[in-house]
């Protein structure tokens, strides 16, 4: 077994760190820390995953479903990780505790390079994504609030997808949040980021209903640009775009008297941008586009 598996970061690592911060379970019995991982066994692959990566032959077990007169339990799948060596740089390097459901645990050191394997591992362990009938998308994760404050600081920093304020996930838990993205264009932008170009793990079911969906979030993406809505002006082509078009990294919602000061002077002319019309303006990606090619010409 990979005993130092821990101890250096790599993309493969910072999946399996980020899915442990979710779905994994610390124990210290008898004098020596040992991992838990469970899963229910339609998705009893990542358990398997897993345990190849680390090149471990720990027995898996296997829990047929129940069913009761009160409740039905699914079939599933655990496997009890034992190595003091493997175990102990969760807890001394990464912050894994104990019982970290129960803590107020911060949000541990992740390079930026590494953040997107990592937040995918936790999404896929604690996270999300529910499109209503109506069409809405929303990503919804759910963790203790000093690590789900520093999951969207880190994730803002990398993105620029704004900070949304944290929710409880019931009125008597104090501890315990949900981090949600309910626009289209920030579900679009946040899958985008955890789901790069590239061979890494990821839960299948979760990454089909990514794909699933695309077609319809980039559609979206691509027919509409930045419009009015409430007497301001929302992002609505992610962070880069906004950036290129209109050099601001503030957060994705910013009043229109805002950005019109920062807008680049030959592309205020050309737009034709004054007190009378900025309300009315409401311009395609595809238009913005053109005027980009025609600003690096002159």
């Amino acid at each position: 077994m990979k005993m130092r598996y821990f101890e250096k970061w790599t993309p493969n690592m910072s999946y399996w760190l980020g899915y442990i911060w979710a779905d994994g379970c610390i124990r210290y019995q008898k004098g020596a820390y040992n991992l838990r991982l469970g899963i229910v066994s339609s998705d009893d692959y990542i358990i398997f995953d897993f345990l190849k990566e680390i090149e471990s032959h720990h027995k898996v077990l296997k829990t047929p479903e129940t069913i009761s007169k009160y409740r039905k339990a699914s079939a599933f799948t655990s496997v009890a990780v034992c190595g003091e060596r493997f175990v102990r740089p969760l807890v001394k390097i990464h912050g894994v505790l104990q019982n970290k459901s129960y803590l107020d645990c911060e949000f541990p050191n992740v390079p930026d390079r590494f953040l997107p394997h990592f937040v995918r591992g936790y999404f896929d362990g604690d996270g999300s994504l529910v499109k209503t009938n109506q069409g809405y998308c929303k990503i919804s994760i759910i963790g203790t609030k000093k690590f789900l404050t520093g999951l969207e600081k880190a994730i803002n920093k990398n993105t620029g997808l704004p900070v949304p304020l944290l929710k409880k996930s019931s009125p008597s838990n104090k501890i315990v949040m949900v981090l949600e993205w309910c626009r289209r264009e920030q579900v679009l932008a946040f899958l985008k980021f955890i789901y790069p170009k590239g061979e890494y793990p990821y839960l299948r079911r979760k990454r089909s209903s990514y794909e699933a969906l695309l077609p319809t979030l980039e559609e979206h993406w691509n027919n509409f640009g930045i419009g009015p809505r409430k007497g301001q002006w929302r992002l609505r082509l992610g962070h880069d775009v906004f950036v290129r078009y209109f050099k601001n990294k503030k957060d994705a919602l910013i009043a229109r008297s805002k950005i019109l000061g920062n807008v680049d002077f030959r592309l205020k002319d050309e737009l034709k941008i004054t007190k009378t019309n900025a309300k009315k303006i409401r311009f395609r990606r595809q238009f913005l586009d053109r005027i980009e090619n025609k600003l690096a010409k002159s």
